[in-house]
């Protein structure tokens, strides 16, 4: 059995691209090798970013690497950069999106005008927060 790292560096191999010619041109082939070199991509997350400026962004995506540099690139222009991220797959993603913003507004964090999903968070604040948010899926899923 190959290693994950292995199979990746494989199928850039000519080997692999005389071997598998009839597969590279089928989209679900790329789709399958997206999946493996990423493996959150197309797979629900919600996530907690903190940028150095004190602002913690709440989001829920499908791919979350893409999400993440979309934040950072606009954190860059501000002048601010991304300190602490935290993310969990889910497959309820609205609903713990919206889970974690009252926990954030509960935690005493205060959303920016105009904004549902960017908080002023005390950096002690947001790790009650995700121990919060975790400790409440654990007794969801005991309970089911």
């Amino acid at each position: 059995m190959k290693t994950m790292e292995e199979f990746i560096a494989y199928l850039g191999t000519p080997e692999a691209k005389e071997r598998h010619a009839n597969r590279l041109s089928d989209p679900a082939y790329h789709r399958l090798k997206a999946l493996i070199e990423n493996p959150l991509r197309d797979v629900q997350v919600v996530y907690l970013l903190e940028f150095d400026n004190g602002l913690v962004k709440v989001g829920q995506t499908r791919d979350y690497d893409t999400r993440r540099s979309a934040h950072r690139s606009f954190a860059r222009r501000l002048g601010c950069s991304l300190i602490f991220e935290w993310r969990m797959p889910t497959d309820r993603a609205l609903e713990h999106e919206q889970m974690l913003i009252r926990i954030l507004r509960d935690a005493g964090g205060t959303a920016l005008r105009g904004s549902r999903e960017w908080f002023e968070v005390d950096p002690e604040a947001l790790t009650d927060a995700i121990e919060r948010f975790t400790a409440s899926r654990s007794a969801k899923a005991v309970a089911a």
